[in-house]
């Protein structure tokens, strides 16, 4: 599967799995690409009505903005494009490893790479 469909995928899983929740601003934060265990990986962002400065303070210094935003960490299999996992950004999942197969650019498969853009070392 290439990233653009995973990435389609993602986004509507998180679309479906949240729509009584009113989500917006849905976006693509991170792809990244489990060689071992043939799967992507995908952070996707949204904001929730709750989330709007809702004070008079912020409308007049036009905060438009949301200012919090939810985090899900999105999993599916390569081969199946079956989903695996929705689960919550963790601080230990902000640091990818070169390790994982990181997919720097969108577009390309890690089996296409020529060079995945992190340093050799």
């Amino acid at each position: 599967m290439d990233v653009k469909t995973a990435v389609s995928l993602a986004k509507q899983q998180i679309s479906e799995l949240f729509a009584e929740e009113g989500i917006k601003n849905l976006n693509l934060a991170e792809v990244d690409y489990d060689e071992a265990d043939r799967a992507w990986r995908f952070t996707i962002g949204f904001s929730r009505p709750w989330d709007e400065p809702r004070n008079a303070f912020a409308a007049l210094a036009n905060q438009n903005a949301y200012s919090r935003r939810a985090y899900k960490v999105v999993r599916i299999a390569d081969d199946t494009t079956t989903v695996l996992s929705v689960r919550n950004l963790e601080e230990k999942d902000e640091v990818s490893s070169p390790a994982r197969g990181r997919v720097d650019q969108i577009g390309l498969h890690p089996a296409d790479e020529t060079h995945s853009g992190m340093d050799d070392a």
